[in-house]
């Protein structure tokens, strides 16, 4: 979730503003990717999007030394027990988690994660069965 007090977006600008405040004096950034290094000069900033937070679709596959998670009832949707695995597990030294222990509790009871709701079966079977086609 990218909006509200726990979402993405609030919580990178709020973590650029402590660790990496904008100045103008700064002319450009060093990015290494590893081991590669690249510059970027004001021109390419816009086209940044701040990681200090990310979500958890988007660290899957990854591992952190530190994970800091924030839950809250403010995104039920998303309040379920593989999603928060997912997120702690991609720790390796340390876990912090802020917010709701009404939530957490909440989420590391629900089983039920949000299905989505398509209609490409139905499309897949009135194609291959119910068209005149070499399928059938």
């Amino acid at each position: 979730m990218y909006k509200g007090l726990y979402g993405i977006d609030n919580i990178n600008k709020s973590l650029q503003d402590i660790f990496n405040p904008k100045d103008k004096d700064k002319k450009e950034v060093l990015v290494d990717f590893d081991t590669n290094e690249v510059r970027f000069t004001p021109s390419n900033y816009s086209s940044f999007k701040l990681g200090y937070a990310i979500s958890i679709h988007k660290s899957q596959g990854s591992e952190f030394d530190t994970v800091i998670l924030p839950v809250s009832n403010s995104y039920g949707k998303i309040l379920y027990k593989k999603l928060y695995y997912t997120a702690i597990t991609r720790s390796k030294k340390k876990l912090v988690i802020i917010g709701d222990k009404k939530a957490l509790i909440f989420a590391s009871n629900n089983n039920i994660s949000d299905i989505r709701k398509t209609t490409i079966k139905d499309r897949l079977i009135k194609y291959f069965y119910e068209e005149e086609n070499v399928w059938k």
